[in-house]
């Protein structure tokens, strides 16, 4: 609860800069958070990585998902894959064995030391910067060793737009105040367009008040007001002489 306004502060400033809204920002954070955050993302990180697979998914659930199947398949967590209900096929049966796969298919290590994964964040960031060399049979295999056949095109698209996870990481962590600063303007708006409309207002009643308009109407009223007075008293008297008669 204390980190709620730091919170809401990353989800507007990055829901006005790219192709999510702050609510898909929440909506995909809300399914990989916990995942992301014991593979050693922050939420900067974690945001960044939403918006570059979002950029082509277009699918905050989707993408929430895809980021959480991710985090696990890395750090070989099948028994929760299975209970997610993802599939679990091309897991590597040890940390050893992806991490050679991986080092031998693109150069990239997925591990700081023989103990400590790199986050999520980390070896996609890596990834990246040379995705662009590798064959098709390489990222295909990647792909499928990270996300498995089911989260690939989510995670492929991640990597092909990894500069917008970069940029909104940025963004997310220089965000300090854009929900309140926000607030402010629509406030300030709003009030300035009260204080117009009474400025006009005000203006329009003297220049009104001041000429002939008004007591025109104001005669005019109490004109009709009389008449139908009269013609009220005609109409009673007549209906009562209708009665005696």
């Amino acid at each position: 609860a204390e980190n709620s306004q730091t919170i809401v502060d990353k989800y507007n400033e990055v829901g006005n800069n790219y192709a999510i809204s702050s609510a898909g920002v929440a909506d995909a954070l809300t399914r990989s958070a916990a995942a992301l955050h014991a593979a050693g993302n922050d939420i900067n990180q974690s945001i960044g990585m939403i918006v570059a697979a979002n950029d082509v998914a277009q699918d905050p659930e989707s993408v929430g998902n895809a980021l959480k199947v991710l985090s696990l398949r890395i750090r070989g967590a099948s028994a929760e894959l299975e209970a997610m209900g993802e599939d679990a096929d091309g897991v590597a049966t040890s940390t050893a064995k992806l991490q050679a796969e991986i080092k031998a298919l693109s150069g990239v290590d997925i591990m700081k030391d023989k103990t400590t994964f790199k986050s999520t964040y980390d070896i996609l960031d890596e990834l990246a910067d040379k995705w662009s060399e590798l064959n098709d049979i390489s990222k295909a295999s990647i792909l499928e060793d990270l996300a498995g056949k089911n989260r690939a095109s989510v995670v492929a698209g991640m990597l092909e737009n990894w500069d917008d996870a970069r940029k909104a990481m940025e963004t997310a962590q220089q965000s300090a105040g854009s929900a309140e600063a926000e607030l402010e303007t629509a406030l300030d708006s709003v009030q300035g367009k009260l204080s117009q409309f009474q400025a006009t207002f005000q203006d329009f009643s003297q220049t009104v008040l001041d000429s002939n308009l008004v007591k025109g109407i104001i005669d005019f009223g109490t004109s009709a007001l009389d008449a139908a007075d009269g013609f009220t008293k005609w109409a009673g008297v007549d209906r009562k002489s209708t009665r005696l008669n």
